[in-house]
Formats: C-alpha cells, structure tokens, sequence
C-alpha cells in the first residue's frame, strides 16, 4: 500500500536486503534493551516470573514470601493500596484526636482525659453512637496494621543503593514494630467494646517495673526504644527521607505541595515530641517513682503539667499532632501506594553488583500506581 507521504521509488534487490539486515539489527537493539529493563525490575515483575509454577498452600505461600521476598505482587498491588489509604486515614484520626486532647489538657479544659490513644478511643466512645464509630476506627485500624505487615512480609521499598542493614531497619523491622503497635492500639478499642475497659484495674507500669532487676533492664530497653522512635521523626521532620513516599505529580497547585511540605515536616517534628518525654518517663522511673495512669504516652506528656512553663511546650506538640492527623489524611490520596525504593532504584535478586549498576536508575515513580 502507498501511503500519500511516500514518494515514487525504483525497487533493488539490494535496497531489499540491506532493509532486511538494517529490521534485524533493530529488533536485537530492542530486545536487549527489553532484557536490560527486565534486570532492573523485581522478579516478581519481570516476564521471567513463572505464575504457572509449583502450587503451594497459604502457609507455604508465606514462608517463601519470607525467604523470598520481591515486594508486593502486581496482581495485589491494587488492593494493597486501598487497604493502605483506609489505615493510614484511621492513623490520621488518632493522631489527630490525641494532639487536640494534648492541648486540651494545656488548657486545663480535660480533667482526667488521658492525651493518648487510649484517651482518644475513650472520647470517641463518649459520644452518640460512640460504640459504631469504634468498630469502624477498629476495622480501619486492622487495615493499617495488616498493610504494615504486607510490607514487612514482601520486604517493600527495600533500595539497591541501601546497606543490608538500612534496608533491613526501615523496610522490615520498622513495618513490623508499627503493625504490632497498632494491634495494641485495636486491642484497647476491643476492650472498650465488650465493656471490660472501666472495670479494669489500672496498670503499675511504669513504677512497679522499678522493683526488680528484669524490670528496670525492661524500662532501660523501653527509654531507648522510644528514644530510637525520637530520632527517627527527627530525621523525618529535618530531612527529606519522606519524600519519596509521595505522589508529588499529583499535586496540580504550589498549595498542595506547600500543605504536605509543611503538615509532614511539623508533623514528624510533633511525635518527636512525643517520644521524647516517654522516653524521659522510662528513665526517671528508674530513679524515683513517677505519676502514672498505666498508659505511658499520657504520663510522659503529662510530665509537663508539673511547671507552669511546660504548657506552651504541650501547645505546640499537640498542635504539630493535629497537623500531623492532617497529614495522614492527605496521604491516603498523595502516597504512594506501595512504598516505592527512596532512589527510585528498587533491589533486584540475583544482581552481583547493585550499587555498582545504580546509574541504571529507573523513575522515582516508575512503578506506576
């Protein structure tokens, strides 16, 4: 067929040949490039995966997972984000309710109110149909701690340019610590939902762990965990460590850009305030007893009611929290959904030398969500 473009042309056999010969050398020049693309992706991504191999039950499913992890299916990668913007949406509203509770209680306005998620669960259970509005934070919370543990179980985000130990703290021990925590926090929610929690004794702890040697090595253990937890949102709220995580191309104005820039920088920075004066409960318990309700994020946080100067300190931790609740909010719609690689170059199982093909890098978001 003669396209109306085309000019009249004389054939020759030999223009024929050479067309043929110039047609192979474009199709060996595509399908090593192919190749090349494929070295870059996942196993689990690439056309080499084999869906059709050996049938394995759930069980034997997980444990490969585990020994083999090559971040979330594409094939799941769909529910995964609808289960992670439902999490992060319930983390949003607690952590918005415990930073309104802490300023709050700044303002003498609570009375006994704990400004934890303790305390919140107990606000939202005071109100009309509080028990409703419980069991749907607590589903939305399981989703929350059950997207942490999909990351933590197929090892997503983990980074080509990351050490094994990088990779290994913020990819597989980080996730699991925050699913297990939010566990805790749905088992609170459980007990207010089948009546147990006002007929409940409080907890000693922290003061009764003071009392014996396995104890005050639990409490010392506690102070630096919560003090890790400290340093951690410090880097997030002074550096850029987040922002990988984040759809920024789907911000279409400077607003947009400028309320996650800012709610998620002030955000980090108001749980590093939180963490911190736990942390400072641990220890001080060691030494001398302290005031305690058994929640030790309301009792460390309450540790400033005792100068009149530690107020406006409680002011602006809760107001960061609010902003951070906010933030989370955003982020149902502006995260990425899975967590991407920080350098957009995501590790390849079966590379000999990842850091030293890291030029080859791919799109920060690449991986299309």
């Amino acid at each position: 067929m003669k396209w109306p473009f085309q000019k009249n042309t004389v054939h020759h056999p030999s223009a024929s040949t050479e067309g043929m010969q110039m047609s192979e050398v474009r199709h060996q020049h595509n399908e090593t490039a192919r190749v090349d693309h494929q070295a870059q992706l996942p196993r689990a991504m690439s056309s080499e995966y084999d869906p059709n191999g050996p049938k394995r039950n759930f069980f034997q499913k997980l444990v490969h997972r585990i020994h083999h992890p090559d971040g979330v299916s594409p094939r799941w990668k769909k529910v995964e984000r609808i289960v992670g913007r439902i999490g992060f949406g319930a983390k949003g509203v607690v952590y918005g309710l415990i930073g309104g509770l802490i300023c709050a209680s700044a303002s003498k306005m609570t009375g006994n109110q704990e400004s934890s998620p303790k305390g919140a669960f107990v606000l939202i259970g005071s109100q009309p149909a509080g028990n409703w509005a419980l069991f749907v934070l607590l589903l939305a919370l399981w989703n929350y701690s059950l997207w942490r543990f999909w990351e933590f179980l197929c090892y997503q985000g983990r980074d080509a340019t990351f050490s094994a130990k990088q990779n290994f703290f913020r990819f597989r021990l980080s996730p699991l610590v925050s699913g297990f925590v939010y566990v805790a926090y749905s088992y609170y929610i459980m007990e207010m939902l089948i009546g147990t929690y006002k007929n409940k004794a409080p907890s000693c702890y922290p003061d009764c762990w003071r009392t014996s040697n396995v104890g005050k090595a639990g409490l010392i253990l506690m102070g630096i965990a919560f003090a890790i937890a400290c340093i951690t949102q410090l880097q997030n709220a002074l550096t850029k460590k987040w922002h990988s995580e984040i759809r920024w191309e789907a911000c279409h104005t400077k607003f947009e850009r400028f309320a996650l820039f800012f709610l998620g920088h002030v955000g980090y920075l108001g749980r590093a305030g939180l963490f911190v004066f736990v942390s400072v409960l641990m220890f001080r318990a060691l030494v001398h007893p302290v005031n305690q309700t058994g929640d030790p994020i309301a009792d460390g946080i309450s540790q400033l009611l005792e100068k009149e100067s530690g107020r406006p300190v409680m002011w602006i931790i809760g107001l960061c929290l609010v902003m951070y609740g906010l933030f989370c909010e955003l982020c149902t719609y502006y995260r990425n959904f899975p967590t991407p690689p920080p350098s957009g170059k995501p590790w390849v199982r079966g590379r000999d030398d990842q850091k030293k093909n890291s030029n080859e890098t791919l799109p920060m978001h690449g991986l299309r969500h």
